[in-house]
């Protein structure tokens, strides 16, 4: 299914959008036909090949690996130092992986960027303050986040924050 009634591509512009995504509660249909979004992997590198930066792609190509953003990061810390929560991991395993397969991944794939960008990164930018090249991860999930939502997937409650300051100018803190 390329998109779903309340799962898709488009932002919340209308009252009616609005409040069809409000009346799913929980966001479980939202989620059902997230399970179903395809990834229009054509549109998808056709934007990535217009809106990545010089400087993100360079930050991309000289990330050393070499863990000094890892102890910066409360995720790393608070899960038992997991290598999946180094911060130069979170980056290179989801924009570098979509950079390097040129927009063609699948739904499942773009589920884990999704939960990695909102759910294991706040964009604090420690990390950046410890690299010794100067990368700002915290620009780089924000990008990355954009394509996320570009592709329609992001959280229920983010798609419903972000509708309700298109219409009501609504704050999104």
């Amino acid at each position: 299914m390329p998109e779903g009634k309340l799962c898709n591509r488009q932002p919340v512009t209308t009252k009616e959008m609005l409040d069809a995504l409000l009346a799913d509660k929980s966001g479980k249909q939202y989620y059902e036909e997230m399970k179903q979004l395809d990834v229009d992997a054509k549109v998808f590198w056709a934007t990535i090949q217009k809106s990545l930066k010089s400087r993100t792609k360079t930050w991309l190509e000289i990330c050393a690996h070499c863990g000094m953003c890892a102890d910066s990061c409360f995720f790393y810390l608070a899960n038992n130092k997991d290598p999946k929560q180094v911060p130069s991991y979170k980056i290179q395993s989801t924009l570098g992986e979509i950079v390097r397969r040129k927009g063609r991944v699948d739904n499942e794939f773009m589920h884990m960027v999704m939960d990695t960008a909102w759910g294991k990164c706040t964009c604090c930018n420690r990390c950046g303050t410890y690299c010794p090249f100067g990368i700002d991860m915290g620009v780089m999930m924000s990008y990355l986040r954009g394509l996320c939502y570009s592709q329609g997937f992001v959280p229920w409650e983010l798609k419903i924050g972000a509708g309700m300051h298109r219409i009501y100018r609504a704050q999104m803190m």
